[in-house]
């Protein structure tokens, strides 16, 4: 009998087609489907990435924190790996997407909830009926009153209840992991079971959870100049456009990496997303005498400029559109016509929004 793992690494391999995009691929091996379903509805009901790292979510393996916003930050934005995630959830079964949701970790607020049940109070399946009836917008949709007596026994057993002398902070509680072992009848209510669902879930969530949108800049307010709005140009020698941010040159030559509290770039990389795999000092954009551009690789990673990889310490050629991906960020660099177009529209686009 083949065990649950081996199943697991078929399944990565079975699903992986060939002549996949090198990061998908990649992704492809990390991430099982199962996991990218828990990885969903923990995020999704937790809100922290770091609080979801520090529990233990029955994942296949055991990821980093900079994995898992990696990975996060691909079903937010990733459309590539976001279709290739949906195919996979959608070979899943009922069963499959049930038994994952039941392993969701109580959120804070939940327990919050919970732990207002003082010790003296004789408990029993109506008390956390009724506990499900009036949060029903904390609770997990999967919470049954079986489950809150369980967890709230364990809350008991540890002194965290309200009226209890606290021997313990919400920290040491929530690193445990409480399973959800029975689950409403789906007549009762609609547990979000079916793939489809589950994948909605993650698309909705790019509208009301975005990771990264702390740190979405609009054009600097500088080159508004009085009532006119002029856009000034001529100290802008080319720009690099992210998801998030444009990133200004004005120099011939700008550092790209990380920022650190010691140590400052030109262009921070962090502002756009992961940056755990982006060395503080990662790469040099040039301007040559003769007016073209080039990029020198200073990491330890392999840069990729339109899919061509650059290795460290190489120099290649960047042109008005080229695609620069270091680790997981993604920036296109322009100038000339095509930079004065974009900052045009952006500030359109800004005017309209007024």
């Amino acid at each position: 009998m083949s065990s649950p793992n081996s199943t697991r690494k078929r399944s990565r391999a079975k699903d992986q087609p060939a002549h996949m995009d090198p990061a998908i691929s990649e992704s492809v091996k990390k991430w099982t489907a199962e996991d990218d379903v828990l990885l969903m509805g923990a995020v999704s009901h937790l809100g922290n990435l770091k609080l979801v790292h520090g529990m233990t979510v029955n994942l296949s393996k055991k990821f980093s924190l900079h994995e898992i916003e990696e990975r996060w930050y691909d079903l937010m934005y990733n459309d590539a790996i976001m279709k290739t995630v949906k195919k996979r959830v959608e070979t899943l079964t009922k069963e499959n997407i049930r038994d994952l949701q039941s392993k969701i970790p109580f959120s804070i607020a939940e327990e919050n909830v919970v732990m207002k049940i003082t010790s003296t109070t004789k408990v029993n399946l109506a008390v956390f009926e009724d506990l499900l009836v009036q949060n029903p917008t904390i609770f997990h949709i999967s919470r049954t009153a079986k489950v809150l007596q369980e967890f709230w026994t364990t809350l008991f057993k540890v002194n965290c209840l309200i009226d209890q002398t606290r021997a313990c902070t919400s920290d040491s509680v929530l690193e445990r992991q409480y399973d959800i072992s029975q689950l409403r009848d789906d007549t009762e209510t609609s547990i979000q079971t079916q793939s489809s669902s589950v994948v909605k879930n993650v698309v909705a969530n790019r509208r009301t959870f975005q990771d990264w949108e702390k740190v979405r800049t609009e054009i600097i307010e500088e080159y508004h100049l009085n009532e006119h709005r002029v856009f000034d140009l001529k100290s802008l020698k080319a720009l690099l456009k992210g998801k998030f941010n444009y990133f200004l040159i004005r120099d011939d030559k700008v550092i790209i990496g990380r920022k650190t509290p010691n140590h400052s770039v030109d262009v921070d990389l962090s502002l756009e997303g992961p940056s755990g795999r982006i060395s503080r000092h990662n790469a040099i954009i040039k301007r040559e005498p003769s007016g073209e551009w080039n990029l020198q690789n200073t990491g330890s990673r392999t840069i990729y400029i339109d899919s061509k990889p650059v290795l460290t310490n190489e120099v290649s050629r960047i042109i008005d559109g080229s695609y620069i991906n270091i680790a997981y960020i993604g920036v296109t660099f322009l100038h000339g016509l095509s930079m004065e177009n974009e900052l045009n529209l952006r500030i359109a686009d800004s005017d309209n929004k007024l």
